[in-house]
């Protein structure tokens, strides 16, 4: 509605304009009229162009349905309204009677363009009954007018003979508000098509960068979590690499420790057994006395080298401790055993 009131308000004062223009130079200089000279028609036209100024003003502030009802209330009452009333200085009636037809054919579609379908159909429709009752009053006004000029009889008994003509012209006004009609609904619903369409891009779009934005979350955190994974590989590669070389110690001082085992138990457990062995075999009490001596000093040898090993364990690494103590064990069980 804005964008057409705007260009019909544009067009409608150059053209106004030019036929100020013309009309001027024709009554100057075809009829040698006075300048300030003004009869009905140039009163109209420039009545309709000095409203057509006022129907910009209000364009220009934004007042865009009042732009509308002055470019068409200055067209109703210039050329509906002003033959109804027989201004002064009318010298041809005639004329009315062809203004009356097309400017009533044209303003059947000026609210139409001018107003919106939807929002202004109380203007609408105040206009559509309006004009035809006031074509139809100013019509039979000049037509008894024309009872007072001889020379336009003529348009009397025309309108009397061709009455199918009018009803044709009946006809071509309703064809005419009716086509208009149903080009702004096809126009609305295709407009209300476009902004459904667009609000579901909208939506669409909408969706799609809420999609990215958790998207880019998620590329985060997936990037978040793989630096997180290599500082946790790089560290568990950092523990096993210790827990490798701690175990690589632990082996080392296992080696150590069968070592020690192999020189330094072995002998006296190998001396334990002999004598307990004699010790079944003698018979004499004497003998098996001197025997258990010989043992308890066995004993008293194979403590104190277990002794030794575990403070030389214990100095160097606590955790090999209870291992060492569960091997000594099962030695003395199987020391001990019976053969």
């Amino acid at each position: 509605m804005q964008q057409s009131g705007r260009r019909a308000n544009l067009y409608g004062l150059w053209v106004l304009g030019a036929l100020v223009v013309i009309d001027y130079i024709m009554m100057t200089q075809a009829f040698n009229r006075p300048w300030d000279y003004i009869d009905a028609g140039t009163f109209r036209l420039r009545f309709t162009w000095v409203l057509f100024w006022v129907a910009w003003w209000f364009g220009k502030r934004k007042q865009y349905k009042m732009q509308a009802v002055m470019l068409i209330s200055s067209l109703y009452l210039s050329y509906l309204v002003m033959p109804l009333l027989e201004p002064s200085g009318l010298t041809h009636p005639a004329e009315h009677y062809f203004v009356l037809l097309f400017i009533t054919l044209a303003l059947s579609v000026v609210p139409y363009l001018l107003f919106d379908l939807q929002k202004d159909r109380g203007i609408i429709l105040f206009w559509q009954i309006t004009l035809p009752i006031t074509f139809f009053a100013a019509f039979m006004v000049n037509l008894q007018r024309f009872a007072f000029y001889p020379q336009e009889a003529y348009y009397v008994q025309l309108t009397r003979d061709q009455y199918m003509a009018f009803c044709g012209y009946a006809g071509v006004y309703i064809f005419l508000m009716a086509i208009t009609l149903q080009y702004k609904r096809s126009q609305y619903r295709y407009q209300k098509q476009m902004v459904d369409t667009n609000a579901q891009l909208q939506q669409s779009l909408a969706l799609v960068r809420r999609q990215n934005y958790d998207l880019g979350q998620l590329h985060q955190q997936l990037r978040e979590k793989q630096v997180q994974q290599s500082k946790n590989n790089e560290r568990l590669e950092q523990e096993v690499q210790e827990r490798t070389a701690e175990v690589a110690h632990q082996n080392q001082q296992l080696l150590e420790y069968n070592f020690m085992h192999g020189h330094v138990l072995k002998a006296p457990l190998a001396r334990i057994q002999g004598l307990l062995h004699l010790d079944r075999l003698i018979q004499q009490e004497e003998e098996r006395q001197q025997i258990r001596h010989m043992a308890e000093d066995a004993f008293w040898e194979l403590d104190q080298a277990v002794e030794s090993i575990a403070r030389i364990i214990e100095e160097q690494d606590q955790e090999l401790i209870h291992q060492i103590q569960e091997q000594t064990k099962q030695l003395y069980s199987e020391g001990n055993s019976p053969t």
